[in-house]
Formats: structure tokens, C-alpha cells, sequence
């Protein structure tokens, strides 16, 4: 699996969460993947960090884009740069998985 994030990410509930999306390309023995993502803000005063996780639902290799919808741990998120991981745990036609992950950086929008 190659996953990406999309250049923003749209912000919901009032800044109390965030859905994210991006592309997804997959190896031929690859059967789908559930991402985990956590991304990370500065908060608007420049003091400490919003935090934000969730998963998406199991993505299927016919899929070319996946998503999901997370919930800020701490703090609002507002419009602005963030940080962003995802790790993937992909599934394989053989019964066995790997994991896949990948940094990038964001534009969350209200």
C-alpha cells in the first residue's frame, strides 16, 4: 500500500474533530488496510498542542482513496497547519498483515 494524506483536512464540530482523506495505490496481493491517524496542532496561543486520533472503517483494495473521522483529544483545532501520521495495517491475501506508515503535513479548513 502506498497511502497519502490529502492537502487539507476538514475540520467538524466546531473544531472538536477533523475528517481526513486521502489516495490509496495498492500491491496486487493487498486486500485492504485499517488506518490509524493522529495528527497535531499547535493551539491558536502558541501554548501546548491539539491533539486529534481515529481509524477508518476497513478500506478495500478496490478503493482508491480511504478516510477518517477523528476526535480531538485535547484542546479545539482551527484553521491552519498541522502535523499528520498515519499507520496502516494492511492485509494481505495470505492471511498475514503488515504495517505502513507515512508523515506529511496538512491544511486543516474549517
Amino acid at each position: 500500500m502506498k497511502g497519502q494524506f490529502n492537502d487539507t483536512a476538514r475540520i467538524i464540530s466546531n473544531g472538536a474533530g477533523l475528517e481526513v482523506t486521502g489516495p490509496a495505490e495498492w500491491d496486487p496481493d493487498e486486500s485492504g488496510a485499517v488506518i490509524r491517524v493522529r495528527v497535531t496542532q499547535a493551539e491558536e496561543e502558541g501554548q501546548g498542542q491539539v491533539v486529534a486520533t481515529g481509524e477508518s472503517a476497513y478500506t478495500p483494495s478496490s478503493s482508491a482513496s480511504w478516510s477518517a473521522t477523528l476526535i480531538a483529544q485535547s484542546g479545539t483545532l482551527h484553521p491552519g497547519v498541522a502535523d499528520a501520521k498515519a499507520r496502516a495495517t494492511v492485509s494481505l491475501q495470505n492471511g498475514h498483515t503488515e504495517p505502513y506508515n507515512w508523515p506529511d503535513t496538512v491544511d486543516l479548513v474549517s
